[in-house]
């Protein structure tokens, strides 16, 4: 089953989303990937630039992993899928986009990466 996703962009609305989705990948049987721009950071790694990560944030994308019980892919390419485009001290680069899978899933095919173009 795919998930293809567009996270919400304001905090006040991200919980809720990612309850809703961990319910429907949880009903499912057959392996699952959740694909897109989740616009959540998992730690301080995935980001350079701006303000620390939002811990709460961070929270809400174990929640769903601890809850659906899955696995990050990997990624080639480009590390980082979003930058601000902005000089020096403002400069941030962030990497939004995840791709998350069921263990079944991973051990299906264990060579599934993502690949990002720059």
């Amino acid at each position: 089953m795919l998930f293809c996703v567009y996270g919400p962009r304001y905090a006040g609305d991200k919980w809720r989303f990612w309850e809703v989705l961990s319910e429907r990948v949880a009903e499912k049987i057959l392996p699952w990937i959740v694909i897109g721009d989740l616009d959540l950071i998992l730690n301080q790694g995935e980001k350079v630039g701006g303000r620390s990560v939002i811990t709460t944030e961070a929270r809400v994308l174990s929640y769903f992993m601890d809850n659906t019980r899955g696995v990050h892919l990997g990624c080639v390419g480009g590390f980082y899928t979003w930058q601000n485009n902005r000089d020096n001290a403002k400069f941030m680069k962030e990497r939004l986009d995840k791709q998350s899978v069921t263990q079944a899933g991973a051990r299906l095919f264990p060579r599934q990466v993502s690949f990002v173009c720059q």
